[in-house]
Order: structure tokens, then sequence, then C-alpha cells
């Protein structure tokens, strides 16, 4: 459900080092540079400064952060959300109850 290029932007900005983040996400590091070059031109800014084989967040890269570690948090929450309604679902099933539509409710 994450975002896949914030996901990957956020293992770069770990890092701070593409190689690592590559072998962390199980990519090659071409795949790595590709996404974080496309949401630098999304948001037209670069998010990383690249010299002398170093990695750094620019200031617009160390903004981001935050934002994109907050929306893998909620992405989690989403999905535990969903995992628990339809374990909730499942089990108003198995007891032989209906779920009405549009809710959650179980009725005998």
């Amino acid at each position: 459900m994450e975002n896949f290029r914030l996901r990957v932007f956020r293992a770069v900005a770990r890092h701070l080092n593409f190689r690592l983040a590559a072998e962390e996400l199980l990519l090659t590091q071409p795949a790595v540079t590709q996404q974080i070059k496309a949401l630098e031109s999304e948001l037209d800014v670069a998010l990383f400064e690249r010299a002398g084989g170093h990695v750094a967040l620019t200031l617009a890269g160390a903004a981001l952060l935050p934002y994109a570690e907050r929306l893998a948090a909620l992405s989690a929450e989403a999905r535990e959300a969903v995992i628990a309604a339809t374990a909730t679902l499942r089990a108003c099933w198995r007891w032989g109850r209906r779920k009405r539509l549009g809710s959650i409710c179980c009725h005998g």
C-alpha cells in the first residue's frame, strides 16, 4: 500500500547509500536511482546531494523525510485495520451470521 518511491526514498535516506538501499529493497542500484530521479522530477527538487561518492539529504529531502515516515506508518496502520475488519467479518460468517452492506455489524 505504501508509495513505492517514498519507500525507496526512506531506504536511501536511512543508509545515505544507494547500493545499501538497493540491497535492503532487493533491487538493483540503477532501479533505486531511477525511482529517486522520478520522485525528484515529480517534486521538481533534488532530494539528495551526490558528490564524490557521498550521499546527503538536501534541505528538501530532510523536509520530506518525516512525512515519508508518517505515510509509511499510516499505511501500516491502514493495513492492520483492514486485516482486523476482515477477521471480524470472517468470524461473523463462521458463526452463521450475515453482514449488513456498508457496515461491520453482525446480525443473527
